[in-house]
């Protein structure tokens, strides 16, 4: 916790599309771009090269991360609550979702004071009461994430 930063340089270390930007990464790693390798090769002539890339859990293991690590975002007892721990170089976020049959624009953003609103109303938490909710947390400035 408190340490956003360094989380996220590690999580686009870890992903594999950020990584095949640059090409001589992507001609070594010789798999998809878009799959999460559970093993990427040290062994002479192999090095770089990404395997176990269809039957892992990474991506999974990866996506939950992203998903309630970073933006925060968190699903119990039929309601979601947002806790995102944001980057120091990102304003916000924005995040369309569907959980349970409940459709959720969400917009994070940063601001002066704390506050979450649900369909322009202040709220503690989202339902999952398959309704179309607009979603507003907005987070203080000063405030680490």
């Amino acid at each position: 916790e408190g340490r956003a930063d360094e989380g996220y340089e590690l999580l686009c270390m870890m992903n594999p599309a950020v990584r095949c930007r640059n090409a001589q990464w992507a001609k070594r790693y010789q798999t998809e771009p878009y799959a999460l390798a559970a093993d990427v090769y040290d062994h002479p002539g192999a090095q770089g090269r990404g395997g176990w890339t269809q039957y892992t859990g990474a991506a999974g293991w990866f996506y939950r991360t992203v998903l309630s690590g970073l933006l925060g975002i968190h699903i119990a007892d039929g309601a979601i609550s947002l806790h995102p721990c944001l980057p120091s170089t990102w304003e916000g976020f924005r995040v369309h979702m569907r959980w349970m049959d409940t459709e959720l624009s969400i917009v994070v953003k940063r601001a002066e004071q704390e506050e979450l609103l649900l369909d322009s109303q202040p709220a503690r938490e989202i339902p999952l009461d398959k309704m179309h909710h607009e979603v507003e947390l907005t987070v203080a400035k000063s405030a680490p994430l």
